[in-house]
C-alpha cells in the first residue's frame, strides 16, 4: 500500500475490527455490543472472543447478535491469548479493543479513524476513558511510563474539567479502549501470550514504539468503563503477581542489562510509596478514590467473576493483603520472572529498533513519556 492509499479520505471508510474478550461476562455484553452497533462510523466488524465461558455468553450472542462474529476458545487464554485469537480473524485496516464492561460513545470509532487516516506514522491511538461512576471522572487519557517500566493511566481519578481536551502524544493506549493500525501489529507482532494478563499492552506498546510507530491521544474518542475487576483491584495478589512478573519480563525484553539492574532503585521507591495502598488497613486518601469505593462499585467488584484466571493464579487471594502476603507474592513474581530470564532476553533480539540504538531509544522514550512517584501515588496503585 503506497502513501497516497494510506492517506485515503474518511469517506473511504476503511474497515475497523473491534475485538471484545469475554469470560463469563454475559451480563455486560448487551450494553457493550449495543454501543458498538450504535456507532455512526459505517464500516465495523465486531469480533467477540469467548474464553470458554460457562454462563451462556456464546449462546446469548448467537441468539441476539447474528452480525457479531464469535470466536469460541476451548480454554481460557487470558486477555493476551484471547485478543490474539481475535487478531487472527480481524480483516480491518484498524483493530480496536474494548473491554466487555465498557461502552463506546457513538462517534468513538469515527474519531479514531479520522486521526489515523490523517497521520500515517501513528500506529496506536488512545481514547479518553471515563469511569461510569462517579460520573465525569477519568480512568485514562493514555499511558505514561515509570523508570522500572510500570505504566500508569494519565489523569486517572481526576475530574474531567477539560484539562485533557487537547490531542497530544502519549506513550501508549489503555487496553480497555485501545486502537491499533493493523499494519503496525503485523510488523511488530501481536500480544505475547505468555503474559496471560497484565502488562501485555505495555509490551506491545514498547515494540511499536521502538519500531518507530507513534501514539496519539484523541480526546473526542470517548469510552466509559464500569470497573475492571478481573484481578480483584489494586491490592489483590493476582494483580500484584502478574503485574510484577510481567513488568520484569518487559525489563528483560527492552532494556540494556545495566538499566535492568538500575531499575531496582525506582522499583523499591515505587513499592515504598504504595505501601499504604497495599496494606489491608490502609485507607485511600484521595477523595475521588473514596468515591470509587461507593456501594455500587463494591457490589460490582464482589459480584463479578474473576475473568482471566489461570491455574497458576488460583492459589493467590483476591483480598487486601497483609505485609507478609505482599512480600510473599512479590517474591513469587520476581522468582518466576528471573527463572525465565534467558528466554525473555532472547526475545529482545527479535525486537525491531529504528531511529537509533536501543539504549538511545529507550532513554528518549522514558524521558519524553516518563511518570514520577507523584503520578504513581495519585492513582493509588489502582489500574485497569
Amino acid at each position: 500500500m503506497n502513501a497516497d492509499e494510506r492517506r485515503c479520505p474518511i469517506c473511504a471508510s476503511p474497515l475497523v475490527s473491534v475485538i471484545i474478550v469475554n469470560w463469563n461476562g454475559k451480563k455486560y455484553l448487551q450494553p457493550c455490543l449495543e454501543s458498538l452497533l450504535a456507532q455512526t462510523y459505517p464500516s465495523v466488524e465486531i469480533i467477540l472472543v469467548d474464553n470458554a465461558s460457562s454462563d451462556g455468553s456464546v449462546e446469548f450472542v448467537h441468539e441476539r447478535y447474528s452480525q457479531v462474529m464469535v470466536v469460541a476458545n476451548d480454554k481460557n487464554l487470558g486477555f493476551a491469548g484471547g485478543n490474539n485469537a481475535g487478531f487472527a480473524q480481524a480483516r480491518g485496516k484498524y483493530v480496536a479493543l474494548l473491554n466487555n464492561d465498557a461502552l463506546a460513545a457513538p462517534d468513538w470509532i469515527g474519531q479514531l479513524v479520522r486521526v489515523g487516516e490523517e497521520h500515517i506514522e501513528i500506529g496506536m491511538l488512545a481514547s479518553k476513558v471515563r469511569f461510569m461512576t462517579p460520573e465525569n471522572t477519568l480512568n485514562s487519557t493514555g499511558t505514561l511510563v515509570y523508570p522500572d517500566l510500570s505504566c500508569i493511566n494519565r489523569g486517572m481519578f481526576e475530574k474531567d474539567t477539560g484539562q485533557y481536551d487537547s490531542a497530544f502524544d502519549v506513550f501508549g493506549p489503555y487496553g480497555a479502549a485501545a486502537f491499533y493500525r493493523k499494519q503496525a501489529l503485523d510488523e511488530v507482532g501481536w500480544f505475547d501470550s505468555e503474559y496471560f494478563m497484565h502488562r501485555e499492552e505495555d509490551d506491545l506498546t514498547w515494540r511499536c514504539r521502538l519500531a518507530g510507530w507513534e501514539c496519539r491521544y484523541v480526546p473526542d474518542a470517548v469510552a466509559t468503563h464500569l470497573w475492571s475487576a478481573s484481578s480483584g483491584g489494586g491490592g489483590s495478589a493476582l494483580k500484584l503477581y502478574y503485574g510484577e512478573r510481567n513488568r520484569i519480563w518487559n525489563l528483560f525484553k527492552f532494556l540494556p542489562f545495566d538499566m535492568v539492574l538500575a531499575s531496582a532503585g525506582p522499583t523499591l521507591r515505587r513499592l515504598w510509596r504504595l505501601r499504604r495502598t497495599l496494606k489491608p488497613t490502609s485507607k485511600l486518601k484521595s477523595s475521588r478514590a473514596k468515591e470509587l469505593k461507593s456501594s455500587r462499585v463494591q457490589e460490582f467488584k464482589s459480584s463479578r467473576v474473576q475473568e482471566f484466571e489461570s491455574p497458576e493464579a488460583q492459589e493467590l487471594k483476591r483480598t487486601r493483603l497483609s505485609r507478609f502476603q505482599i512480600i510473599l507474592t512479590l517474591a513469587q513474581a520476581w522468582l518466576a520472572a528471573w527463572l525465565r530470564f534467558p528466554h525473555f532476553r532472547a526475545k529482545r533480539l527479535k525486537t525491531i529498533v529504528r531511529g537509533g540504538s536501543r539504549r538511545e531509544m529507550v532513554k528518549k522514550l522514558l524521558k519524553r513519556y516518563g511518570a514520577g512517584l507523584d503520578d504513581i501515588a495519585r492513582v493509588q496503585g489502582i489500574s485497569g
